[in-house]
């Protein structure tokens, strides 16, 4: 450029301006000669020209080549791969030659990482080329990092010149996790061996991204940038600059800001962060702004380490809402051993987090030859450094304006450990909850440090540093440690540093009141101060001095002058003190009160004079008796106070013509004090009135003033009579009858019956439609409203209650439990019909029956199971619709176990008195019914048998008759019919071998022969006649058999019989006539009897022991046939006999 270090250090910005046009200019013509040279040289080198887009993409078939641009090219319709790529980088050498490109369009994949019109490069060279109407904009959800610029997306030790990004273009890279992105490339990489260089390049278009975002390079390292301008507009996520967002190990010369910077962590006009850099000749012009909670914020450099920043200035504006942002007129935030030199801000600041005119947090750094004149406004304040440790601060100023929340410091807030300020000053403003004119909190030393101040040095902490009268004059004997070869001392304002630009002055404020001066100096006791012509004198920030005129708000004390001989009068001007002395002479003041002690009237008489009042104080109501005090020769000042007495009123009270009372009012005392409501039956009291036709009502809480009547005024009372509810499921209609008159009726409805809680609908009809819960039991109160004068009158309600038209279904019980079924039963209340729901084994409840009857008997059941029941009601409304009722308490049972032992009850005759029978049941008990009716007495089984005690019973008769085993055990019942008897029945006995049995029984019966319990014929009816022949089969003498006679309803008979013996032995003599005997032998024991015919004749004998017997007979004639029969128990009776011979 031409330009020295010191030479920049002593030109203006215009200067620099203007220089740099020439330079510019200068260098133009050196590259158009370059060119026209390299025309000629370089086409020896084969130098591929480029006049289309078709030329332009064959670049990427030989990426070494040297192309050069003959004419500009549009892009538009067209998308394009960008050149180059990181596996094969473009290492050849592009000349835009002066001519642009326009309408890039990308075609991009989501694969791909570095955008740009070349992608990717390495050791190459771009000249010469203005990039227009361009905008690459990719957004991608992949979890990609991706690199972009206008030109390049990313170079290894490149060097690019003369590059221009108008603005019309704009570069927004935003993928999921973040980006990289420049105006002209997105990163750009050297190495100490071979670094990369950037030089006289401009970016005017809008750069967005997510990571390091630049106006001309998104990241570089090992780069030197020069001549590097931006005024576009950066939008950033971590670190945000207008020439590079990230600088490392680079060099930054003669570069410039106009643009808009956004950062959410670190942004500065220059570079938002800058680590082991050196920066020279950088100026901002642009906002910086913060979109996050925290960061670091500079007018040139967002956060700088290792690095060195000379000959800065800041003239950009700030905005950063959070709390915990570090802002500073150059620097956010500097550490390790970084230095910042020959740097002013010139802009005010107005952040919520740390401020500071030069650096808003350092650490580490040594800081010489700033100011700053703007003024700062956050949380921690310092016209140098908001907060800072291990810093030294030298050959510096503050004059801007510092105000703090917390703490602010004319040079720093807050300093920690370790800090240094040394040879220099503030002359600013400063205020804060904790404040110094040089620190606000401060742990360090001071050497040389001044503070133009009437106010403390530092706020909190050691008073160190030297107070100066801001309206002494500044020379080098008063700040005899401000070297004179690095300050100079104007004659009319504060010290400025050697070789910089002088403070613009657009800051000035008030620091202090040199004096004031008043036209008129002697008053009069009690006089009013005179400011016409007052002026006081101000000593600014800048130490110049300022004449403004006193008025009436600049007077803090004695603007009455009450005290006599010298007075000061104390001023507050701009809020800075000042003073100034008058004279006074004496008189007294007479000061007349009324009698709400305010003053009306003042006079001001002589020593030894006497006041008199020239106003009467009227107060209503009162007489004025006289004054307190009495009126004497005054010596000293007076209050007089008027004594009074008090009025008094009569107050009538009418009802209409009658008169109700008088009451007796002091004057002013209320009405409502003494006045009481009055009653009358059957009516309202609505208030009292002005007069009887109650065309105004009365006040009470006024106060009477004058005599008064009052007309009370009775309102007839309304009535609810003949409440009546009608109820349809759940809508139900309330009606009434109602007083004339009446405004509008308040329906209530609660569950409660003293409605402590209730809704309340408004009606001015006589019925009223609501919804009632079915469920719940309510009470409806209808009140009579009379609205009367916007008042409302309350009359006579009436209340009635709805019992719920769904209850709860309860009353649920079992009963008639047995092995396999249980009879439910419920109350039935009003419910139609009824839902029964059953539960098995502690499952689900299913719905198992509908019924209309509130009983219900489940069969069909499982004894190895338990069950539960619920009832719902159903209570039908109309044809389409009904209600439902709560789920009934739930009901367990357990089954009866059946009973599986055997059991018999003996037949019953129509004689019976008893039922017997046997059972295993040694707890259990039986009954007997006839029909549903219990005969007899339950009865205990004793010894595993019964014997219940019944009346006869007719034939035919069916009983049931009811075990009761145990309470677990199931009943067991048995149906038994009482039987008619048989009539007897009559059998001959069979003899041994014999095959038929004879008898004679009931026509119709049935009878059948057993032995034991084996039966030894077939059963057969019994003939008409009476008679009837049983086959059996042969049975041995002597053996018992059981002839049966049974027929259905009767009980049967038996015949027990035994089988007859056939006699072995049975033998007689021969029988004369002459005979008087029969002889013979026979069975023993048995007995013999001889028959003539059926005559029996003689006496009958015993077979002797012998088997011998001997019968005596009358002697018969020759021929007679005489029958001897022998009969024996157990045998057959056996006849024989024989003719009588001669």
């Amino acid at each position: 450029m031409g330009l020295s270090v010191l030479q920049w250090n002593y030109i203006t910005r215009r200067e620099w301006a203007q220089t740099m046009k020439k330079v510019n200019y200068l260098l133009l013509i050196f590259v158009l000669l370059c060119s026209m040279w390299g025309q000629r040289v370089e086409a020896q080198s084969d130098i591929q020209l480029i006049y289309s887009v078709e030329d332009f993409n064959k670049i990427s078939n030989q990426l070494n080549g040297h192309y050069r641009l003959m004419k500009d090219l549009d892009f538009k319709g067209a998308e394009q791969l960008p050149i180059g790529t990181r596996d094969k980088p473009f290492i050849g050498i592009f000349d835009g030659n002066g001519f642009s490109v326009s309408n890039y369009q990308l075609e991009h994949n989501e694969s791909m990482t570095h955008i740009g019109l070349f992608a990717y490069a390495k050791n190459a060279t771009f000249r010469n080329l203005k990039v227009m109407d361009t905008q690459l904009t990719i957004g991608t959800d992949m979890n990609l990092e991706l690199y972009g610029g206008a030109l390049l997306g990313k170079g290894e030790s490149v060097t690019i010149e003369n590059i221009q990004i108008d603005s019309s273009v704009s570069v927004s890279i935003q993928p999921l996790f973040k980006s990289t992105v420049g105006g002209i490339a997105g990163e750009i990489r050297g190495t100490s061996l071979r670094p990369s260089s950037v030089l006289n390049v401009s970016n005017g278009g809008t750069i967005t991204g997510k990571y390091e975002i630049g106006g001309v390079v998104g990241s570089a390292s090992y780069t030197t940038i020069e001549s590097a301008t931006n005024s576009g507009q950066i939008i950033g996520g971590g670190s945000a600059g207008g020439i590079a967002g990230y600088l490392f190990q680079g060099k930054l010369y003669n570069s410039e800001n106009e643009g808009a910077i956004k950062s959410v962590q670190r942004g500065g006009g220059v570079i938002g962060y800058a680590s082991t850099v050196t920066i020279e000749n950088a100026s901002n012009g642009g906002k910086i702004s913060s979109s996050g909670s925290w960061g670091d914020f500079g007018g040139i450099v967002g956060y700088m380490t290792k690095s060195t920043l000379a000959d800065a200035e800041n003239f950009g504006s700030f905005e950063a809402k959070g709390s915990s942002t570090y802002v500073g007129g150059l620097v956010g935030e500097a550490s390790q051993d970084s230095i910042i030199r020959r740097g002013m801000n010139r802009s005010p600041i107005e952040v919520q987090g740390y401020v500071g005119g030069i650096v808003g947090s350092a650490s580490q750094l040594f800081l010489e030859q700033t100011y700053n004149e703007g003024d700062l406004s956050g949380a921690t304040g310092g016209g140098i450094g908001a907060s800072i440790t291990n810093v030294t601060i030298r050959d510096s100023f503050n004059m801007g304006k510092v105000q703090a929340r917390v703490t602010a410091g004319g040079i720093v807030g807050y300093a920690y450990q370790d800090s240094k300020i040394e040879k220099s000053y503030n002359s600013g403003y400063v205020k804060a909850y904790i404040s110094g004119a040089l620190a606000g909190k401060y742990g360090g030393t001071m050497n040389g440090a001044y503070g133009l101040t009437t106010s403390k040095l530092i706020g909190e902490g050691e008073q160190v540093g030297q107070v100066i009268s801001p309206t002494e004059a500044v020379t080098p004997e008063t700040m005899p440690l401000l070297s004179p070869t690095i300050w100079e001392f104007p004659s009319k304002s504060y010290p400025t540093l050697k070789g910089m630009d002088k403070p613009t002055g657009n800051h000035q404020h008030a620091i202090a009141v040199k004096q004031v001066d008043l036209s008129k100096t002697t008053y009069r006791q009690y006089e009013e101060l005179d400011l016409i012509n007052g002026k006081a004198l101000l000593v600014n920030n800048t130490g110049k001095l300022t004449s403004i005129p006193l008025e009436e708000s600049m007077v803090w004390q004695n603007k009455v002058l009450e005290n006599a001989g010298n007075q000061s009068v104390s001023f507050r001007i701009l809020e800075l003190p000042g003073t100034t002395q008058v004279q006074v002479t004496p008189r007294y003041r007479a000061m007349f009160m009324n009698h709400q002690n305010v003053q009306i009237d003042v006079q001001y008489v002589e020593p030894g004079q006497t006041a008199k009042p020239t106003i009467v104080p009227e107060r209503e109501g009162y007489t004025l008796q006289n004054w307190t005090p009495e009126f004497e020769p005054m010596n000293k000042d007076q209050i007089y106070k008027p004594i009074y007495t008090k009025n008094r009123y009569d107050v009538q009270l009418m009802d209409g013509e009658q008169w109700l009372d008088t009451v007796s009012f002091s004057h002013g005392e209320r009405l409502s004090s003494r006045i009481q409501e009055p009653s009358k039956e059957n009516h309202f009291f609505s208030g009292w009135y002005k007069d009887s036709t109650f065309s105004e009502k009365i006040d009470l809480s006024q106060n009477v003033m004058r005599p008064m009547e009052l007309y009370a005024r009775f309102i007839p009372m309304p009535e609810v009579t003949n409440l009546n509810v009608v109820s349809k499921g759940g809508d139900a209609t309330v009606s009434w009858d109602g007083t004339a008159g009446t405004t509008f009726y308040h329906v209530e409805v609660s569950n409660d019956p003293d409605f402590g809680s209730f809704s309340r609908y408004t009606t001015t009809e006589r019925s009223y439609s609501i919804y009632l819960t079915p469920t719940d039991t309510h009470y409806i109160r209808v009140k009579p409203i009379r609205v009367l004068d916007y008042q409302e009158w309350e009359g006579v309600s009436n209340t009635v209650t709805q019992s719920p038209l769904l209850r709860k279904l309860d009353g649920i019980q079992t009963s008639d439990i047995t092995s396999t079924s249980v009879k439910l039963s419920w109350n039935r209340q009003n419910f139609d019909q009824f839902y029964v729901y059953r539960a098995e084994d502690d499952g689900v409840f299913n719905q198992v029956a509908t019924v209309k009857t509130p009983f219900w008997t489940d069969a069909k059941l499982n004894y190895r199971k338990d069950y539960k029941y619920k009832i719902v009601g159903y209570l039908k409304i109309d044809e389409t619709s009904g209600l439902l009722s709560e789920e009934s308490e739930m009901i367990s049972i357990r089954l009866k176990m059946p009973y599986n032992s055997s059991w018999e009850v003996n037949s019953i005759s129509t004689s019976s008195t008893v039922v017997s029978g046997r059972a295993f049941a040694p707890n259990g008990y039986v009954e007997v019914y006839k029909g549903s009716q219990r005969i007899g007495k339950m009865t205990k089984v004793v010894n595993n048998s019964f014997k219940v005690t019944i009346p006869k019973q007719p034939g035919g008769t069916l009983l049931t008759v009811k075990l009761y085993p145990h309470s677990i055990y199931d009943v067991s019942i048995k149906k038994v019919y009482v039987k008619k008897t048989l009539p007897a029945f009559s059998v001959s006995a069979p003899a041994a071998m014999d095959k038929v049995l004879t008898g004679k029984g009931k026509p119709g019966a049935t009878v059948r022969v057993y032995v034991g319990s084996n039966p030894i014929s077939k059963a057969i009816k019994i003939g008409s006649n009476g008679t009837f022949k049983l086959p059996i089969s042969s049975q041995t003498g002597g053996r018992e058999i059981q002839v049966k006679m049974s027929q259905s309803g009767y009980l049967d008979r038996t015949i027990k019989t035994k089988v007859l013996r056939v006699f072995k032995t049975f033998k007689i003599g021969t029988v004369k006539s002459t005979h008087a005997y029969v002889t013979g032998t026979g069975n023993r024991g048995a007995t013999v009897q001889a028959y003539v015919g059926k005559k029996r004749i003689g006496k009958p004998s015993t077979v002797n022991t012998k088997g011998a017997y001997r019968l005596t007979i009358p002697k018969q004639k020759p021929g007679t046939v005489i029958k001897v029969n022998m009969t024996q128990s157990g045998y057959k009776t056996q006849d024989k006999t024989i003719k009588v011979i001669k």
